[in-house]
């Protein structure tokens, strides 16, 4: 699935996670696997502890890190496409 700009993500809630020295580490009951988030990946889980707009992702990212928003999307989408395919993040309906 491809995200747009206005699309509402958010955090799966059976989701099981801890910081621990700046980065998030997490365990999916449902694919029984460990994640480890690095700084920049934490950060976003952070940013997403409520709901909210890709675009608005975006512009936080861009606020907090000496980035442009087209570079901020080429280096986030991928990752983002990862945590939706692995179902820590989804698409609010």
């Amino acid at each position: 699935m491809e995200l747009k700009d206005n699309d509402i993500l958010s955090r799966n809630a059976a989701m099981m996670f801890s910081e621990m020295d700046g980065e998030v580490v997490m365990m999916s009951v449902e694919n029984s696997e460990y994640y480890g988030l690095n700084q920049i990946g934490s950060h976003i889980w952070k940013c997403l502890e409520s709901p909210l707009a890709l675009n608005d992702l975006f512009a936080k990212l861009t606020d907090e890190f000496d980035i442009d928003i087209e570079k901020c999307k080429e280096d986030t989408m991928p990752f983002l496409r990862t945590l939706m395919e692995k179902n820590l993040i989804f698409i609010n309906a």
